[in-house]
Parts: C-alpha cells; structure tokens; sequence
C-alpha cells in the first residue's frame, strides 16, 4: 500500500522521466506525505491518507482481477504506516484493519495474499521507492530499524500465520540490488 514517486511523475522508474516531472520533491513516500501536509495542512494530509489507504484496493478491484484470471495480489507495504516513528514502540491499528479488509477480500474472492515489505524501516535500499529517511541504507546497519522490522514481520506473522491464502514473503531484499550494483 505503497505510493511510488514514478507515479506521482516526480521520479524515475529505471530511467529520467523529465518531461513527466510535476512534482519535483516529491522522491518517496515520505515526502509525498510531508509535501501534502505542509500544503494543505496535517489534518487535511490525515484525512487525505485515510480515504487513500481505504480505497487503495477494494473488494471491486479484487473481483476484477479474478475476472482477468489473476489468482494473487502482491501488496507493498510501507513499515512506518505499520509502526509509528516514534521512541516507544507503537503499532497502528488503523493500518492493520485496512490490511485486515484487503486480506478478508482476497480470501472471499479465492486470491491469494503476497506481503511485500517494499518498504522496511527507515530504508533498505537506498533508492526513494523504499521510503528511506534519506538516500542512505539504514535497515542494515542502525540496530533500532532492524529490530522494529522484525517487530513488524512478527506482528504480521502472528496475524496472518493461519490464513493459507496469506503468502508471507519477505520481499524487502528486492530493492538491495541497487545499492550493491552501484546504481545508487
């Protein structure tokens, strides 16, 4: 449940968009969001985020895949929507039970679930798409955004572990090629 910068034309997508560039800043999620709040004002951005997250994918966008002949759904999730930045360790219920729908979806339509984490904590890859607090790989050396990564994945397991049409895949390696192929 991830919005990616390209989409926004504010990125690249393994390439310059320039002539699609409206939204200059706009790199990650993070700063799509930090842009929105300081335009429109952080109870706007609240407001904003939670009709997004509610209609990101709905029962209607899953039945219309079924009907393509699709039998699962990748979701890419943004940590910090998951668990707060904060110093204590703090989980948002309200992401959860976004999740929760989308999941209970899948399950009455016969599609299967593939979690991705596109987006650990604090960034895992360096490249905007992973949500980072800046260009730097964090996950992998700050002890603190590896430990409330596993948090999370526990969470989710602890969840979703019973549930067959859940695929628990930990996807947020895929985005690591970039930093150790130097494109980054």
């Amino acid at each position: 449940m991830i919005q990616e910068a390209y989409l926004f034309g504010s990125g690249s997508f393994y390439g310059e968009l320039k002539p699609f560039m409206r939204a200059e800043g706009m790199d990650r999620p993070r700063t799509i969001d930090q842009i929105i709040c300081e335009t429109c004002g952080s109870s706007y951005a609240k407001t904003f985020w939670n009709t997004y997250y509610r209609n990101y994918l709905t029962n209607d966008d899953i039945q219309y895949m079924k009907s393509l002949g699709f039998n699962s759904i990748r979701l890419p999730l943004v940590a910090r929507l998951f668990i707060e930045e904060e110093e204590e360790i703090v989980f948002n219920q309200d992401m959860f039970d976004i999740l929760d729908n989308v999941i209970k979806s899948c399950r009455e339509n016969a599609m299967y679930v593939i979690l991705d984490m596109h987006a650990a904590y604090t960034s895992q890859s360096g490249i905007g798409c992973d949500d980072g607090v800046d260009n730097s790989v964090h996950l992998f050396v700050e002890e603190e955004s590896m430990e409330r990564t596993i948090l999370l994945w526990e969470r989710l397991a602890h969840i979703y572990i019973r549930m067959n049409h859940v695929l628990r895949v930990m996807n947020y390696l895929m985005n690591l090629w970039h930093y150790l192929s130097g494109t980054i």
